[in-house]
């Protein structure tokens, strides 16, 4: 009895041994299965942090280079409208020549567009300056005056026509010319009366005498004792020989800040001492 009693107790001693180490072998299983889920979720969220990032400073980056910011100067354009019909107001600077209507100032390049062509034209006005030349379309010549407005030298596609003028006395009119100014007064003619009539008293008005102009002579003057101011009219004869109109008020919308203006020196500086 005793023997049996001794071989029941060494049993359940190993039976123990064996309940315990499997249960370290469980344990260590699923401790080793928690360790290597954490691994991967780590891992994981890394690489999304990584990628997030790189994501966002590459965006950052494009909107950077697409996007310069409010530092950069912008030079504002002035728009111009091409006028559909004269005004009744000789203040509005509108004329006709032909088919065509234009009011000044004007760019000169949209005034050019209409087939205005000149053997003289210059490449460049300084800033603020005005220069004159001839041009002509099919025959007629014209007279015109080009302003700078800027604050620096410009080319003379940038530039800006504020005066047109045709002498017939002095400039090629091609018969059937229609050369036309607010109220309907016409070259070629219109008389004292129908040009009073139209625009109103003159600021100037100068009548020549008999003597010295048997076939006579009258000039009024409006708003500027100089054509580049206003508006000169000249009638010989008693019909309108000449009419000069010049608006130097700055067009609208040209508002250029100075501080946006190019302060580099030219790169020619460089080759100097």
């Amino acid at each position: 009895v005793e023997k049996k009693s001794k071989k029941g107790l060494v049993i359940g001693i190993i039976c123990g041994v064996v309940a315990v180490a499997i249960l370290a072998v469980v344990l260590i299983l699923v401790n080793g299965k928690k360790d290597k889920d954490k691994d991967t979720t780590e891992t994981t969220t890394e690489a999304s942090t990584e990628a997030s990032t790189e994501a966002s400073t590459a965006t950052s980056t494009d909107a950077t280079t697409e996007n310069p910011g409010p530092d950069v100067p912008v030079v504002p354009e002035v728009i111009w409208q091409w006028p559909t019909e004269l005004s009744d107001r000789w203040q509005d600077y509108t004329f006709a020549v032909n088919d065509t209507v234009y009011a000044l100032p004007m760019p000169y390049k949209e005034f050019m567009s209409k087939g205005w062509v000149s053997d003289s034209i210059p490449q460049s006005i300084p800033a603020g300056g005005m220069d004159y030349f001839t041009v002509s379309l099919n025959g007629l010549e014209a007279y015109v005056a080009i302003c700078n407005y800027s604050v620096s030298a410009a080319s003379i596609e940038e530039c800006y026509l504020i005066g047109f003028s045709i002498d017939s006395s002095i400039n090629n009119v091609p018969a059937g010319t229609i050369y036309e100014i607010a109220g309907g007064v016409r070259l070629g003619e219109s008389d004292v009366q129908q040009v009073k009539s139209a625009l109103g008293a003159p600021d100037s008005f100068y009548e020549g005498d008999a003597e010295s102009y048997p076939d006579g002579y009258v000039s009024l003057d409006y708003a500027g004792d100089t054509w580049e101011d206003g508006m000169d009219l000249v009638l010989e004869g008693g019909v309108l020989t000449s009419i000069s109109i010049a608006n130097t008020a700055v067009p609208e919308g040209f508002e250029l800040d100075p501080a946006q203006l190019e302060t580099a020196p030219p790169e020619i500086n460089s080759k100097y001492a």
